[in-house]
């Protein structure tokens, strides 16, 4: 590893191509750093201050489309998250406060149609939660505080037909 000042950096996969690609300063990765696959695409884009992951992130498919892309500051994830399937699809959405998710995510199947939402507080489950079929029909939702169920839940069947409900304490 390079130990003076500041050095280039490429290490390469066992075809020759690049696998990844930056720079080092003083002993630390610096500024922007890329990641390849074995066919020489694309995988990664990242930012370092002096070996912290800081700044905009993003991964990405093996067809080009983004697969994960949000923000670091001092080592953390931090703001607006956003995951996508392969067909550009969007998987999930949230914030990140200090590297633990905050206020309201949504999740959806890969169809696009929507899987679930809520909220979060310092990576917990707290609030309200819903749960969706595939067909959208509602499957359940309830309240949460402190990451457990906390209050009245209901199921549903597929048809919308109530399954049951009850109420947890926590």
């Amino acid at each position: 590893f390079p130990s003076h000042d500041t050095a280039p950096w490429i290490q390469y996969h066992l075809n020759g191509m690049p696998m990844e690609q930056g720079n080092y300063l003083l002993d630390s990765m610096h500024g922007e750093w890329k990641t390849y696959d074995a066919n020489g695409k694309l995988s990664g884009l990242f930012n370092y201050n002096q070996g912290i992951e800081t700044g905009f992130w993003q991964w990405f498919h093996t067809n080009g489309f983004v697969e994960l892309q949000g923000y670091f500051s001092n080592n953390l994830q931090d703001s607006l998250w956003i995951a996508k399937y392969s067909d550009n699809v969007e998987h999930y959405r949230g914030n990140y406060a200090q590297g633990k998710r905050i206020g309201p995510w949504i999740y959806n199947y890969e169809s696009g149609g929507k899987w679930k939402q809520g909220n979060f507080n310092q990576d917990q489950k707290d609030g309200d939660w819903s749960y969706f079929y595939e067909s959208g029909m509602l499957e359940h939702k309830g309240q949460f505080w402190e990451g457990r169920e906390h209050g009245y839940f209901e199921s549903f069947y597929p048809n919308g037909l109530l399954k049951d409900a009850g109420r947890f304490r926590y």
